[in-house]
């Protein structure tokens, strides 16, 4: 998928899934949420995906959600962990707005328009 994305012009950042990666944007989520900051719009799911994480913490004190000591799915909390991360780099560039996939018509939209030409019509998500 990441290649597809990127024949598409999406920018990918590579995101590691231990310690040294996961835990500073994790300790942020964590802060966000007991701010009740964290907006989630009430979704049954990623509620549900938060209330299924346990955590691992290392020996200089880092976290990370621990998908094998986790009871159920938490991949949306790692996508919220992720996007926070993602946020606070330097080079990200955040333009606004909804975006969506149309498996239909394989196009990717921003707020209902089309943002990128259809390279492929082959349905690659």
């Amino acid at each position: 998928m990441a290649q597809n994305l990127q024949d598409c012009d999406f920018k990918m950042t590579p995101f590691g899934q231990g310690f040294q990666a996961l835990s500073q944007p994790s300790k942020e989520l964590h802060r966000l949420i007991l701010d009740e900051r964290f907006i989630h719009g009430g979704n049954p799911v990623l509620r549900w995906m938060f209330e299924n994480v346990k955590l691992e913490t290392d020996a200089a004190g880092n976290i990370k959600p621990s998908k094998k000591k986790s009871r159920e799915k938490i991949d949306g909390v790692i996508g919220a962990i992720m996007a926070l991360d993602g946020l606070r780099r330097e080079d990200a560039e955040i333009v606004g707005g909804l975006v969506t996939y149309n498996s239909h018509t394989g196009e990717w939209l921003r707020n209902g328009e089309p943002i990128v030409e259809k390279k492929t019509k082959k349905n690659w998500l």
